[in-house]
C-alpha cells in the first residue's frame, strides 16, 4: 500500500500521512485492514500510530523504533468512511512501508479461531522433524500446518521470530504454491533477535 522511500515522502516529526485503500485492493464493504507496517531509515527514537483517517489520533503506538533500526509490526486498523488510514510519526524522521495482509468485512465467510500456541518450526533444533538447518541467503522453507489446523482453514496467524542473524536481511511469508511475495514480514539486522506477529 505504501513505500515512502519510493514516493520520496519521508515522515517528519509530529506529522502524518493518509494512505488510501482502493476498492480494487479490498472490497467496498471492508471495515478494517491488516497490514505489516515497517519503519526504516530512522533518524532518532520514535513511534508510529495507525488510526482511521479523520479521527483524533489515539494516545497509543503501533510501531516503536530507535535510531538506525528497521523494524516491522503487524497492524489492524479500522478504515475511515472514505477508506483511508493515517500513519502518524511522533519524533525524528522515518520511512514507512505498509504491506497489505488482509481485511475484515461483514460479508466474509471466514472467521478467526484462536488455538493454544504450538511451535511448528524451529531451525535451531528441528525443521519439520529433520536436524538443525538454518536458512541461508535467498533460501526458502516450506512449513506444513496441516497437522495442526482443521481441513477447512484458509489462513493462519503465527509469531515469526528470527535469531542468530549474520547480516541485514528480511523474511517474507506467503501461501505455498503461490508466487513469492515482494513484501517483508520480518526485517532484521545482524545479531539482534526480532519477532513479529
Amino acid at each position: 500500500m505504501l513505500d515512502t522511500r519510493v514516493a520520496g515522502r519521508r515522515i517528519e516529526a509530529n506529522h502524518g500521512l493518509s494512505v488510501d485503500v482502493p476498492t480494487g485492493v479490498v472490497p467496498a464493504d471492508a471495515v478494517a485492514v491488516v497490514f505489516n507496517l515497517t519503519g526504516t531509515d530512522v533518524t532518532g527514537d520514535t513511534f508510529v500510530t495507525a488510526y482511521p483517517a479523520g479521527q483524533q489520533k489515539p494516545d497509543a503506538s503501533n510501531l516503536n523504533l530507535v535510531a538506525g533500526q528497521t523494524a516491522p509490526n503487524l497492524v489492524t486498523v479500522a478504515l475511515s468512511p472514505d477508506r483511508k488510514v493515517t500513519l502518524a510519526n511522533a519524533y525524528s524522521t522515518v520511512d514507512l512501508i505498509a504491506d497489505l495482509a488482509g481485511y475484515y468485512s461483514p460479508q466474509s465467510t471466514q472467521a478467526f479461531y484462536p488455538v493454544s500456541p504450538i511451535r511448528v518450526l524451529d531451525t535451531r533444533y528441528f525443521d519439520t522433524g529433520a536436524s538443525r538447518s538454518p536458512l541461508g541467503n535467498d533460501q526458502t522453507r516450506r512449513v506444513r500446518l496441516d497437522g495442526w489446523l482443521p481441513p477447512g482453514a484458509t489462513a493462519a496467524v503465527f509469531n515469526l521470530t528470527a535469531t542468530n542473524v549474520c547480516a541485514p536481511t528480511y523474511v517474507s511469508a506467503w501461501p505455498d504454491g503461490a508466487a513469492r511475495s515482494a513484501a517483508s514480514n520480518l526485517d532484521l539486522v545482524a545479531a539482534r533477535p526480532r519477532r513479529t506477529w
